[in-house]
């Protein structure tokens, strides 16, 4: 499948990337409100969820005790639900909005550069969080407390169908869309973090640019995550996680302190005001008068991207949460997973803003040429003590692709994996198989690029098609969840 979509890509980029831009239009057009309901509907419905009495429940049963130490867990559904993307976008997507700003502020004025500064907090707080957080609490609940299904998204939906829906035809195309949705996130996240990397790598003289190069990076990732599968789920990708939360927390903090440390702490303070002075407002808003776009080119495509990635962070976050509650897991992904997107934009996304405004990186003028990644390098570049904050910079987002890579694999794995149980884990051969199928798409946007395509309308468009089944379904899981765990109310002690 995944082949029959990229093979015509590969013979005619440029067709296909048109093609893509007028499905994406369509879709923006008369399902846009969907997208935004969704990101209200999963926040409302979670806060409702950890503040009932279902909260208190844990997954496993009471005496059920955590696998995973807090920091583990924290790094393990950081890395998963973030990968390379977060250091992508936080140091050049503020350039985006500045050149299309929300609410109808003047291009380039300081209106527009306040909201450019504050937008990334919104697109990657906690409504996105909460989009993740959906299928994590519906596929943990039945597949650690009730035993009853199998680690697949059409677990999520044992409340509503019964027990054996998992193996029946309903059951299988909900594995499909899950699956179909995971190859187009995933896909999309290698797909924009692999020309960074080479971007970072030809800032250090070691490649020159080019498809050659970012070839060669995809497969030093994918090598890297042969040696995750081979460790397993404990040694592999927990070790990876904990390495790359300390080297993440560690790359901000000497962001903060050898940056414009003052810029910093007074954009940040405004940042968070103008957040939460707004958050309604941008949660509901649709241009509906007409506009610029903003909100169905930005808001549609990142509420689209987080519930096409939505499923597998799901099912990975439901496998390593066994003896948290309800509770727990809501405000965990809801608080860990904004706090350390907020982190990246506060100190990465103000410091590159401050570079452009000096002079110091043309990341402006690189977005505009169509080569964002090249003034990402651009910036970590002109930090002090180079070149450490370009190998610290590679490093960790090389360890992101990597644990991203595993972590899809093991996700899909499990869900190709029939009668699969709780303390299993998928074939090693299977993992190392979708982290190959998984790279075929990255490979194919970068066809787009190479040919001159607009590469980022394409990503928009294959996740803005992948994530409609999959709302849907996440929607049907919400009721199946309640419904569960009311029978489970009824039932005597």
């Amino acid at each position: 499948m995944v082949l029959a979509i990229s093979l015509p890509v590969w013979e005619a980029p440029l067709a296909a990337a048109e093609n893509l831009s007028r499905v994406y239009d369509w879709i923006e057009a008369n399902f846009g409100f969907a997208f935004i309901w969704a990101a209200v509907g999963a926040t409302i419905f979670l806060l409702w969820l950890a503040l009932s009495r279902h909260g208190t429940r844990t997954l496993g049963g009471e005496n059920a005790t955590p696998e995973f130490s807090t920091f583990s867990w924290i790094g393990m559904l950081f890395c998963a639900g973030i990968g390379a993307s977060i250091m992508y976008w936080s140091a050049h997507e503020w350039a985006f909005y500045v050149d299309q700003p929300p609410f109808g502020a003047e291009r380039g004025s300081l209106l527009a550069k306040e909201w450019a500064s504050t937008y990334g907090l919104f697109h990657w707080g906690v409504p996105a969080w909460a989009l993740y957080c959906v299928p994590a609490v519906t596929i943990g609940w039945v597949f650690c407390s009730e035993r009853t299904g199998q680690l697949r998204f059409s677990t999520s939906l044992t409340g509503l169908f019964g027990a054996k829906f998992a193996d029946t035809l309903g059951g299988r195309l909900v594995d499909v869309f899950f699956i179909i949705g995971l190859i187009g996130g995933t896909g999309t996240s290698l797909g924009l973090a692999t020309p960074m990397l080479t971007a970072l790598i030809a800032e250090l003289g070691w490649l020159p640019q080019g498809f050659i190069s970012s070839f060669i990076v995809l497969m030093v990732c994918t090598g890297i995550v042969v040696v995750s599968v081979y460790l397993g789920l404990d040694k592999g990708i927990r070790r990876l996680s904990e390495v790359n939360a300390w080297l993440a927390i560690g790359f901000c903090v000497f962001v903060l302190i050898t940056g414009p440390t003052a810029f910093l702490l007074n954009t940040a303070t405004n940042n968070l005001g103008l957040l939460l002075d707004g958050t309604i407002r941008m949660m509901t808003w649709t241009e509906p008068f007409g506009g610029n776009g903003f909100v169905g080119d930005w808001t549609v495509f990142y509420w689209a991207w987080w519930i096409a990635y939505a499923p597998f962070v799901g099912l990975f976050v439901a496998r390593i949460s066994y003896g948290r509650s309800l509770r727990e897991m809501v405000f965990g992904l809801l608080g860990y997973g904004t706090a350390g997107g907020a982190l990246y934009y506060l100190t990465l996304g103000t410091s590159a803003m401050w570079h452009d405004m000096q002079g110091l990186a043309p990341i402006l003028e690189a977005v505009r040429a169509g080569t964002p990644d090249i003034g990402v390098a651009a910036f970590i570049g002109s930090m002090p003590l180079n070149p450490l904050p370009l190998l610290v910079f590679l490093v960790t987002a090389v360890i992101f692709v990597a644990t991203t890579y595993d972590s899809s694999s093991f996700a899909i794995a499990s869900a190709a994996t029939q009668n699969l149980a709780y303390d299993d884990q998928p074939p090693r051969w299977q993992r190392i198989f979708w982290a190959f199928g998984i790279m075929v798409l990255p490979v194919t946007l970068l066809v787009i690029r190479e040919a001159g395509g607009d590469a980022l309308k394409a990503i928009q468009s294959l996740v803005l098609v992948v994530a409609l089944p999959i709302m849907l379904i996440c929607v049907l899981s919400c009721v199946s969840l309640v419904k569960s765990l009311n029978q489970q109310d009824s039932q005597p002690p």
